[in-house]
């Protein structure tokens, strides 16, 4: 069975707790003679050890977790910028088409106006007639 951080956590402050109890509890209701004071002193040892032990596995979890949002930005940053370059060539294609299309619409006005020019050439070259 896994631990989850939050389960592990719960567990440490419970384990810390109890390690605190029982040394105030030796320190305060215990005879003061030098065998109790070592026990003392060795469960405030040991409660400060699981205390740096879990702080590293904590910060060791965190750092991977850092990590991987930070390459999980890194794979965003890259799609974004992979879209905007595509975007970007589907602007410029736009533009190019536009101007076509404009080219066109000039061609095409104009030979509209020369086949109004030329049917009014035709007209009156059949009146004259």
């Amino acid at each position: 069975m896994k631990l989850n951080r939050k389960q592990l956590e719960t567990i440490v402050l419970s384990m810390g707790i109890i390690i605190i109890l029982v040394a105030v509890f030796m320190m305060f209701f215990n005879k003061s003679s030098p065998k109790s004071i070592f026990w003392t002193n060795l469960i405030f040892a040991v409660g400060f050890l699981i205390y740096i032990l879990y702080s590293m596995m904590t910060t060791n979890s965190l750092n991977r977790e850092i990590t991987g949002l930070n390459n999980h930005i890194k794979s965003l940053k890259d799609d974004i910028q992979k879209k905007d370059n595509t975007i970007q060539q589907k602007n410029t294609e736009i533009d190019r088409l536009q101007e076509d299309n404009d080219k066109a619409q000039k061609n095409l006005e104009t030979a509209q106006n020369e086949i109004g020019q030329l049917k009014k050439e035709v007209e009156s070259l059949k009146s004259t007639e």
